[in-house]
């Protein structure tokens, strides 16, 4: 029994309920004071069943909760929340038919009064039927005799209905008038039976997701058997079909599945409640037992309505209007479409393929099912086809008028035959329509990939491409052009399974869709990641970017554990300073690719940072300078100077100043070939010296000159060059003797040069040329030396004839 059910409980919330069908209650409380309040509700079972606890908050003063147990006791409180203070203000048990039976023995006593005229009502903001009395001196009855027959007098659907009672019984309470309306107890009025005898194949497409809820799918199917009823259904004359809709469609029975009309009926009588998630934006509570669900917005009906026309739609041409699934060439196509919220998709479009295709289409819709949708959706003339109710319950009535209707559609068919101008055509016997064959899935990656085609042989006007996750969720299409081959799917998830199907568009209507599985792949790891600039707090990790990815997720922690919580460091780029270690500690890091809620597999690497330095570091030594580093910890406060000693017994200690915050300082001038003693005094906060740092090093020899060469000028002179050494050189000694032994020749040139000429050499004799550097602290290189053999004396060369020497080796030419 479905119906509406109010009961007024008094107390200090003035608590309303109403039973809006077995397994639903409304609840409406007056409104508390205030700009912010949150109301909390919370239903629990007497019998202490955690599976059947329901707590909601709203901030309006109503609720609705479902999957009631009808025999169990409930506890109902409800709470005002004020600032953070929780106060209770209403409480009451109940149980679901004792609040029936309440308004049954309420309503009995009414009847012993003049009844007053009951009128049955939609009322679009509750998305229930509510019910007005208006007193009048004579009640006005709807008899059979007195509705309006056929399209002319007919309703659309009875928005208000002016109940019918005997006159020789009393008019029924309020709740009894909306049972006796419902199709589990049909009015009464004549029986017709449709006698046509044409062929005919009728696909039923009902709408099953959670907005329509178990029990009113059960009114659903006793509309179905209602307008089915009067028809001649067998094997050779009427066929029916049919589908039940949420996410994916779905067929229950194809148009050959039987051949009379009681297995019909019981199929309709058998048929489950498929129930889908078609709905999105709003949580859903789920109870293993009841499958409860709550609705806390002030408008939950519209919420829970969300569905997919246009791919059911699709499903009918491409599935149940098949040859395979007994459609027949000759026959009449007929579609009645029943839903209970506006579509997602592009229905309008299908719906119009499948009328150009030759199938008439009826159109119920049922509480926040759009009416101009349904009407560009059904066949002409609409006042026919379309037929709007409020709600569930006032199916029942539209019975007659939809049967009536649809025998009409039979009929009238009949007659285009008789005068042959049969105009109703198969749309996939005779295939005017060919799909595409040879799905190609290429280019595949975590976030994309390529579909391709071979296109039929008649032009298609346009490609409707539509793909979704197998899993289950929103469907995405992309619509080309009639010579496009291929498309490129962006925006999908990593590593999911894909249902791909490719339609074709013709002028007159949609072909069979190419279908096609393919997963995406795992949004690639992050590679090559690797460390540096590793201290003793820190180090910074790289890595090369992974493709499809959006930002990274780095997470550290110490490699032993130790209690130590791990940190995450949100990145948008491809490296990421990690700061705050602790000194010669053993760190894990993980970097993930991430894109939305994908995450990529993880890359791993270890690594240790440096110990803290309580000692000097000594690099870059030469013959006359050293750089010193140091690590101290902050705490241990700001450093003075440093200052140095050799190890000679009279040498004099030295002092550089340091920079506040600094950890290096390159000390020069030095001493070659000398140890020095260094230390680094460090002062807290301009306080007295507490830590002193000290090392030792020795310098280098001094350097001798490099890249020594001689350049010959003449027979009896030569110019020898060299590198330009370092700034503390202050001059250059050149030594040359001939090797067969001789005089020895020197000279002495400034530090600042870099070449000087031998002259007075012997010729045609090999030299020994070297050169050595002094520098400032008194010492002198080891020598660098090249040998050199000068030229000729050209007097004593024989002059030929012509009046032109031999010339030398050398290329100079003599006269």
């Amino acid at each position: 029994m479905t119906g509406l059910f109010l009961v007024h409980v008094a107390g200090s919330g003035r608590l309303r309920l109403a039973v809006l069908m077995e397994d639903r209650l409304q609840m409406k409380w007056k409104e508390v004071e205030g700009t912010s309040n949150v109301y909390k509700v919370l239903v629990k079972p007497l019998t202490g069943d955690p599976e059947q606890e329901v707590m909601l908050k709203t901030k309006t003063a109503k609720a609705t909760v479902g999957g009631l147990d009808p025999v169990k006791e409930y506890v109902l409180q409800i709470h005002v929340i004020q600032g953070g203070q929780d106060t209770l203000i209403a409480k009451k048990k109940f149980i679901i038919e004792d609040l029936k039976a309440q308004v049954r023995n309420e309503k009995k006593k009414a009847d012993m009064t003049p009844a007053p005229q009951i009128t049955v009502s939609s009322s679009p903001a509750e998305g229930s039927t509510t019910i007005t009395e208006r007193r009048e001196d004579k009640e006005q009855l709807d008899t059979p005799s007195s509705r309006p027959q056929g399209p002319e007098g007919r309703r659309s659907g009875p928005q208000n209905a002016t109940l019918a009672a005997k006159p020789t019984q009393k008019i029924s309470s309020k709740s009894e008038r909306e049972v006796s309306a419902t199709p589990s107890t049909p009015r009464r009025g004549p029986v017709h039976h449709c006698d046509t005898t044409l062929e005919w194949d009728i696909v039923l497409l009902v709408d099953s997701s959670w907005s329509v809820g178990r029990a009113n799918f059960r009114l659903v199917k006793n509309f179905l058997w209602g307008i089915l009823s009067p028809l001649h259904i067998s094997k050779d004359k009427i066929r029916v079909g049919l589908s039940q809709y949420s996410g994916e469609p779905q067929t229950e029975w194809d148009l050959n599945s039987y051949s009379t009309k009681a297995e019909v009926l019981e199929a309709i009588r058998r048929v489950k409640y498929k129930g889908g998630n078609t709905f999105t934006g709003i949580d859903t509570v789920f109870s293993s037992v009841a499958m409860l669900y709550v609705c806390t917005t002030p408008y939950p009906h519209i919420l829970m309505s969300l569905v997919w026309v246009g791919m059911a739609l699709t499903h009918v041409l491409e599935e149940n209007l098949r040859a395979a699934s007994g459609a027949r060439a000759q026959a009449g196509k007929v579609l009645v479409l029943l839903t209970d919220g506006k579509s997602q998709d592009d229905a309008i479009t299908v719906a119009q393929a499948l009328k150009e295709a030759g199938i008439y289409m009826f159109a119920i819709g049922v509480k926040n099912a759009d009416e101009s949708e349904l009407r560009e959706m059904a066949s002409k003339p609409t006042d026919l086809t379309v037929h709007m109710v409020a709600d569930f319950p006032m199916l029942g009535p539209l019975v007659g008028d939809v049967s009536r209707a649809l025998c009409m559609r039979l009929k009238d068919r009949r007659k285009e035959v008789d005068i042959g101008l049969q105009k109703v055509v198969a749309p996939v016997i005779m295939d005017p329509h060919p799909s595409p064959t040879h799905l190609v899935v290429s280019d595949v990656t975590a976030r994309s990939m390529r579909v391709s085609w071979t296109p039929p042989q008649q032009p298609v006007r346009k490609y409707r491409i539509v793909y979704y996750p197998s899993r289950g969720g929103t469907p995405q299409e992309v619509v080309l052009e009639g010579d496009s081959t291929s498309a490129i799917l962006k925006n999908l998830t990593a590593r999911t399974d894909y249902l791909v199907s490719v339609f074709p568009i013709y002028v007159s209507g949609v072909g069979s869709g190419l279908r096609g599985i393919t997963a995406t792949l795992p949004l690639s790891a992050p590679r090559e990641l690797f460390v540096d600039q590793v201290t003793n707090s820190s180090f910074e990790v790289h890595w090369q970017p992974s493709e499809g990815a959006s930002y990274y997720m780095v997470t550290y922690s110490t490699e032993a554990g130790h209690g130590d919580e791990v940190k995450e460091i949100k990145s948008g780029d491809t490296k990421v300073l990690i700061s705050g270690l602790s000194p010669n500690t053993n760190y894990s890091v993980t970097v993930v690719a991430a894109a939305g809620e994908e995450t990529s597999d993880p890359i791993t690497i270890q690594q240790i940072t440096e110990p803290t330095r309580h000692s000097l570091r000594f690099t870059n030594i030469t013959h006359s300078s050293v750089t010193v580093y140091w690590e101290v910890a902050p705490s241990n406060g700001t450093i003075q100077h440093i200052s140095y000693t050799s190890d000679a017994s009279n040498a004099i200690a030295k002092e550089v100043d340091i920079p506040g915050g600094s950890s290096s300082v390159t000390m020069k001038s030095l001493t070659s070939q000398t140890p020095y003693n260094v230390t680094l005094a460090i002062s807290h906060s301009g306080l007295k010296t507490f830590l002193h740092l000290t090392g030792n090093f020795t310098t280098l020899k001094v350097p001798p000159p490099t890249g020594v060469k001689v350049v010959d000028m003449s027979s009896d002179s030569a110019a020898v060059a060299w590198d330009l050494g370092s700034e503390d050189v202050t001059s250059y000694l050149i030594k040359w003797i001939p090797l067969s032994g001789g005089r020895l020749s020197q000279l002495s040139v400034p530090g600042g040069e870099h070449s000087a000429v031998l002259t007075d050499l012997e010729y045609s004799t090999e030299y020994q040329v070297s050169i050595s550097a002094r520098y400032a602290d008194g010492s002198q290189s080891d020598a660098s030396s090249a040998r050199y053999r000068t030229g000729d004396n050209p007097r004593r060369m024989p002059i030929g004839r012509g009046g032109f020497g031999p010339g030398r080796t050398n290329g100079e030419c003599l006269v």
